[in-house]
């Protein structure tokens, strides 16, 4: 979306008055340098968060605020909520050392309670614990 409202605003510059955007919230993955510094630049949007979710976590589990270092905001995806614990599991469901990539497993009062009607699915994406396995891969710093 930051894509094409940039696309937008470089076509019609004259068009938009960006002044008063200070933050905004980007995630989907590890986000470019590149768009992050022109979002920066050419909206004004300094205090840019970068987040990760799902809909299953209502829809934000961790997050790297507005201050955060320029370097951190295209490398990471930030901190865990409050109340929310994250673990990364290797493919035998053990806990991965930090800086070793693992799935992404989610608990706390965010986690969906379950997929309407569909029993089968809730059972395959949350475990028995609450943990929501989001079938991402990541590393703890």
């Amino acid at each position: 979306m930051y894509t094409a409202a940039l696309k937008e605003l470089e076509k019609n510059p004259t068009s938009y008055n960006v002044s008063s955007i200070r933050t905004g919230l980007m995630s989907g993955t590890v986000c470019p340098a590149p768009l992050i510094k022109k979002v920066f630049e050419q909206m004004g949007a300094t205090g840019l968060c970068i987040v990760y979710g799902m809909t299953e976590l209502s829809p934000v589990a961790t997050l790297m605020g507005p201050d955060a270092p320029f370097e951190k905001k295209v490398t990471t995806v930030g901190r865990a909520a409050p109340n929310v614990e994250i673990k990364l599991i290797d493919e035998q469901g053990v806990i991965v050392p930090r800086g070793q990539e693992g799935e992404i497993c989610i608990r706390g009062y965010l986690v969906m309670k379950e997929y309407w009607d569909e029993p089968e699915k809730t059972k395959e994406a949350k475990d028995e614990n609450g943990w929501m396995h989001s079938g991402d891969l990541g590393k703890l710093d």
